[in-house]
């Protein structure tokens, strides 16, 4: 009987293994097309989903003639509005024909026209039941992250794939490392090829996320795990913004004096970076290399001369409001100042959803100001209309577009002022290769808005460069900390901030002067210090309380230290298991409440794995970052990472549910996760859609060599 078990057992395995492998080989197909995308060729991949399978479609596109695009586009150009996307050399219509064609239309400046066809052909159709192995081979082949969110009963699904540039580059004729660590909290820019031409003196270029704190967070270990494993270069930070005029140099003394002895350094830098009072260059040299040299490179007198920001509304707003007027006009009837609404209507709807992602410097400039007389132009029509029919209400659309307009303009203005200081920027890096430290690689810390007009005017003084920044994907902003930001860099409030940071919380984007590191920054550090001492001794004492914990304190504690999002969190413990998750998490080993400071909660202490150290790895590098504030009830996301000393899986998920980040181990995990349950179509519909993002980062171009 035993041993008819024991066969029954093998048989079982023997079954599920091959089972995996066919799965693993019928799979290949869609992967040697996510392959392609990761190498760099410009294909879109799609899963549609229905009740019973899964069908997945890649893309290709053919150049057409004018007679084919006219006769497959047919009456469709009058009835239906086109996607735009504004490039640097033209404007590109596309009209969508059905789920599986687009036609496009590219018109260049200089007056010429193309046009494409783009074809989804199916690559391979799956049962539904075959969706969670999909998944988990899909982790195998570079899946970072999986989301899903509800909008108006409508669900959207996306899957995001890694994709990691060079590990080696050439710098002055020596390899330069770019590390799996690196690459989980940064990446090379997209649309900006690395350009090392043979004996030329380079720069990297690091897009710096200003306001975006978990940005901050990510800039700072990914300098850190640059630099750490190019141990045979030595370094300079050239850094965009304000400075005194007086010195370019930024010290890290005195500030570097005033933090406490006898507690971590990382809490303390990380609470200056919370809230704005320094940047993420300086809180690199502050935590871990406080003599690595630095210099500001901006134009003080520019940056004095630019004007506030004003916030421009964008997405579900503006084209609530665009939808709202446009069936109030359709009610006026037909009349020619109606119709002529309804095109300023049509053409602003196109320009405020065109992508604008391939389109900077002066091309960002003149959309801003195109988009401003856009929304002027319908503003003067709709008053227009207003006077003639008494019963049309649209007072507030007016006022919209208005404040839009302005918003605009002053953006674009700011541009210009923005793109004026590039020349200065560029002439200071050219500048560092005739100093004492020219022996030093430049790092430069720039707003992405100066990077096609820097790496130009780079080219053109023949100094190569490379542009990488924190990962796009996780830098989430909330209005607050823009706001605060923003409202921070005005001379006319910053130091009523500062005079209030005892008792707030705000966000303060500066390199302090030594008169306010004395009579802010110090008082805040001390008070700090006292804070961080406390939370230290509770989380030690939560620990010494447990029975039969195999939580490595020391270890616990560094990674939370060095995580931003846990650094103020308090500790929770499940007792052994008695607590357990919730039943769609629960294999998970820890939860993560990010609400006021967070609470990290671990459902078994008792977990022999806890001696190890892959898990408290996986908490100093995990990124719990929340979704968007409009979507954070109705969002649920996956980030997997794999742990690079024990090779082993991990994942967050973020549940909207419970708005909570479930931490789970192992692949094994994978197919049973609630949450990577095949998706389903909405209420009234027979299917979906299942979008596939590859980070792309750009390889170098082929045709140039790499050294220098």
């Amino acid at each position: 009987m035993k041993l008819k078990v024991k066969s029954a057992i093998i048989s079982l395995l023997l079954l599920s293994s091959w089972t995996y492998f066919a799965y693993a080989q019928s799979f290949n197909p869609v992967f040697d097309w996510i392959s392609r995308i990761q190498k760099g060729e410009e294909i879109e991949i799609k899963i549609k989903v229905t009740f019973d399978h899964f069908t997945i479609f890649g893309s290709e596109v053919s150049d057409i003639n004018q007679y084919t695009y006219n006769r497959e586009l047919g009456d469709r150009a009058s009835k239906t509005i086109p996607q735009l996307e504004v490039l640097p050399q033209g404007l590109v219509k596309e009209y969508k024909i059905d789920e599986t064609v687009c036609l496009k239309e590219i018109s260049k400046d200089d007056g010429s026209t193309s046009w494409q066809k783009l074809e989804y052909k199916k690559i391979a159709t799956y049962p539904i039941n075959s969706w969670r192995n999909f998944i988990s081979h899909a982790v195998s082949h570079g899946l970072k992250k999986y989301e899903h969110i509800e909008y108006k009963g409508n669900p959207y699904f996306t899957l995001y794939f890694d994709k990691k540039g060079p590990s080696t580059l050439k710098f002055r004729n020596r390899d330069f490392k770019f590390t799996d660590e690196f690459y989980h909290y940064m990446k090379f820019v997209k649309g900006y090829k690395s350009w090392l031409p043979a004996k030329a003196k380079s720069v990297i270029l690091v897009h710096e996320p200003h306001w975006s704190l978990n940005g901050q967070y990510q800039l700072v270990s990914g300098i850190k795990a640059l630099i750490s494993a190019n141990p045979d270069y030595k370094f300079r930070f050239l850094v965009e913004g304000y400075y005194e005029p007086e010195t370019y140099l930024i010290p890290t003394t005195p500030l570097n004096e005033r933090f406490s002895e006898g507690i971590p350094r990382s809490p303390q830098v990380f609470g200056l970076l919370e809230n704005f009072m320094i940047d993420g260059p300086l809180a690199y040299r502050l935590m871990y290399d406080p003599e690595l040299p630095a210099i500001a490179i901006d134009d003080v007198e520019l940056i004095k001369q630019t004007p506030p920001d004003l916030e421009i509304k964008a997405g579900i707003e503006v084209n609530e409001t665009l939808i709202g007027l446009e069936k109030k006009l359709r009610s006026l009837g037909e009349s020619y100042a109606v119709q002529s609404a309804y095109q300023a209507l049509i053409d602003l709807f196109n320009y405020e959803n065109a992508s604008v992602s391939e389109i900077h410097g002066q091309d960002l400039i003149d959309y801003y100001n195109k988009v401003a007389s856009l929304y002027k132009k319908l503003s003067d029509e709709v008053e227009q209309l207003q006077k003639s029919y008494s019963a049309l209400q649209v007072r507030e659309e007016i006022n919209f577009f208005n404040g839009q307009a302005r918003a605009y303009r002053n953006n674009a203005k700011r541009f210009e002022y923005a793109l004026d200081r590039d020349r200065t920027m560029v002439n200071n890096i050219s500048k560092h290769f005739n100093s004492e430290y020219a022996d030093r690689i430049p790092i430069a810390f720039i707003g992405s808005f100066h990077t096609a007009g820097m790496t130009s005017m780079l080219r053109s003084k023949g100094i190569g460069y490379i542009v990488i920044e924190p990962w796009s994907g996780s830098i989430v902003i909330t209005r607050e900390e823009e706001e605060n930001f923003n409202r921070a860099l005005s001379p006319t409030t910053r130091q009523s901030y500062l005079a209030n940071l005892a008792t707030s919380e705000l966000k303060l984007p500066v390199s302090p002067t030594r008169a306010e590191i004395n009579r802010y920054y110090a008082p805040y550090l001390t008070n700090q210090a006292s804070q961080i001492s406390n939370r230290i001794k509770r989380r030690k004492e939560e620990i010494i309380k447990l029975v039969g914990s195999n939580i490595n304190y020391s270890l616990l504690d560094d990674a939370m230290n060095n995580n931003g999002n846990l650094i103020k969190a308090s500790l929770g413990f499940g007792g052994g298991g008695n607590i357990v998750p919730p039943s769609d998490f629960n294999t998970a080993f820890a939860h993560f409440d990010p609400q006021g400071d967070g609470n990290l909660f671990i459902y078994n202490e008792r977990d022999s794995k806890w001696q190890d150290k892959a898990r408290y790895n996986f908490l100093a590098a995990a990124m719990l970052i929340l979704p968007n504030e409009k979507f954070k009830d109705k969002t649920r996301k996956t980030r997997f990472v794999q742990d690079k000393e024990s090779n082993i899986l991990f994942y967050n998920v973020y549940d909207a549910g419970t708005q909570r980040f479930y931490l789970f181990e192992g692949k094994e995990n994978v197919r049973i996760l609630p949450l990577l349950s095949a998706p389903k179509p909405p209420p009234g519909k027979s299917e979906t859609t299942v979008h596939i993002r590859v980070t792309v980062i750009v390889p170098i171009k082929p045709e140039e060599k790499v050294n220098g």
